[in-house]
């Protein structure tokens, strides 16, 4: 499982710097949906190994209790990252002038 789980984490690697380097004239099936689908599957094989190591030595009785908090903790970790994100995002957004596009101003 650690195997599966450093493949992921290397292929989501890969597929970030790989979409770090997209120009914004870029081809979309030849530059950013291979990226996408590269990053698409090192999610997907992060979360099933991830999933697998916060259960498999749970027992049996508690497996529920183990299975509602790693959710909780997921959806708990997507909305802070997101929060973070956006903050990173508006304040760069409004350090170089653009705050009325980011504000949604013509």
């Amino acid at each position: 499982m650690r195997l599966v789980a450093a493949t992921a984490a290397l292929l989501s690697a890969v597929a970030a710097l790989w979409s770090s380097t997209i120009a914004e004239d870029a081809n979309y099936w030849l530059h950013l949906a291979p990226a996408m689908f590269v990053l698409a599957l090192g999610f997907s094989l992060g979360v099933i190994a991830l999933t697998q190591a916060a259960v498999y030595h749970v027992d049996q009785d508690k497996a529920e209790v183990a299975s509602a908090l790693l959710n909780s903790a997921q959806q708990i970790g997507v909305a802070l990252g997101l929060a973070v994100l956006a903050a990173i995002a508006a304040t760069i957004s409004a350090l170089r002038g653009d705050a009325g596009v980011a504000a949604g101003a013509p």
